[in-house]
């Protein structure tokens, strides 16, 4: 998937808005497959960032993005490698089973009522 879907959430770092898909509504406990995250450096500019792969899940691979556009993964990690490259993985925020996330437009409307809720 290059490009977030619209059903894609929007999670809210220090320094801006990351996009991710699926959302926690659409990821149960036994999820299987991958869960794409992408930053959000203007709303038609959306460079992937991540790839993670759950099995029954668990996560057991991420594929990591400069997040700036590179074509090709920059670090390619299992869940628990401590590879230099890989370091600082496992306490990632962004490991997370619950990644909770806003509706996409929130970032652009934030005065709508569901952005004021907690993240679901």
């Amino acid at each position: 998937m290059p490009t977030p879907p619209e059903s894609a959430g929007a999670y809210v770092t220090p320094g801006g808005f990351l996009l991710v898909h699926p959302r926690n509504a659409q990821f149960g406990r036994a999820y299987t497959g991958c869960r794409t995250i992408w930053v959000v450096q203007d709303p038609q500019r959306t460079p992937l960032l991540m790839r993670q792969y759950f099995e029954n899940g668990e996560l057991r691979t991420v594929e990591a993005w400069n997040g700036r556009g590179g074509a090709s993964p920059v670090a390619r990690c299992a869940a628990r490698d401590d590879e230099p490259r890989c370091a600082g993985l496992a306490d990632n925020p962004l490991m997370s089973h619950d990644l909770p996330t806003w509706p996409r437009f929130c970032i652009e409307q934030a005065e709508r009522p569901e952005c004021s809720a907690d993240p679901e």
